[in-house]
């Protein structure tokens, strides 16, 4: 009886580090994600905007190392530079939403048209782009598929629809992005027929997966109506 109570103790103390362990880490993996998406971002805005930075402070003689100026300090040129890319693309933002600009726009698209290699990935971005921004015909924006397994249902974004050559069957190629990296994911082409049509947005579908499907709506279809 004296080597059960310290036992069943021992249990209970483990059993409790074992919970604040798993509640920690259910606290902090949300704020972990979001870290990760904001230094991504951080880091794409500084990568964009430092080159500019550097060739305009350099230039200038805005910053030199022996003078141990505040302009020298690391955080400071990434805040900068995060600042100017975020100007830079608000103002291709501005020039592609008149006439002229988007005839500029579309002239260095030709132009990049007409390098190899940077053909083809400016040519697949520009696509996927443009398919995300405009509803695909015949079927909605956001679908679930039968996967991995008939039982089960997984997000998808059609990206277009498409005829089958052999038998003319409907077809749709749905990106399936994976939580909560949506970055990562696969392109699967599967019949429109075999594609549960949703009422989601793309931005609903965007959080679901983002959060693991904590934030998914209170009704969701799962089949397709009879």
């Amino acid at each position: 009886m004296s080597d059960e109570a310290p036992a069943a103790a021992k249990a209970s103390t483990w059993t409790g580090i074992q919970r604040k362990v798993i509640l920690g880490l259910l606290t902090i993996l949300p704020l972990a994600v979001v870290w990760f998406v904001l230094s991504f971002l951080v880091d794409f805005l500084s990568w964009l905007g430092r080159p500019l930075v550097d060739a305009v402070f350099r230039h200038s003689g805005l910053t030199r190392p022996e003078d141990g100026s505040w302009l020298n300090d690391e955080t400071v040129l990434t805040a900068i530079a995060v600042i100017v890319a975020l100007w830079i693309i608000y103002i291709v933002g501005a020039v592609a939403s008149n006439v002229i600009g988007a005839r500029l726009i579309k002239w260095l698209g030709s132009l990049l048209d007409r390098i190899p290699l940077v053909r083809q990935v400016y040519g697949a971005v520009q696509k996927l782009v443009q398919s995300l921004s405009h509803k695909p015909d015949g079927v909605q924006r956001v679908v679930l598929l039968p996967f991995p397994t008939p039982e089960m249902r997984a997000i998808g974004f059609v990206t277009k629809t498409f005829t089958d050559a052999a038998s003319g069957q409907e077809l749709a190629a749905v990106y399936m992005p994976t939580a909560v990296n949506p970055t990562c994911g696969y392109l699967e082409i599967i019949p429109i027929d075999k594609c549960v049509e949703t009422d989601l947005t793309a931005d609903q579908a965007m959080n679901m997966i983002l959060s693991g499907g904590a934030t998914a709506p209170d009704e969701v279809r799962f089949s397709r109506p009879i």
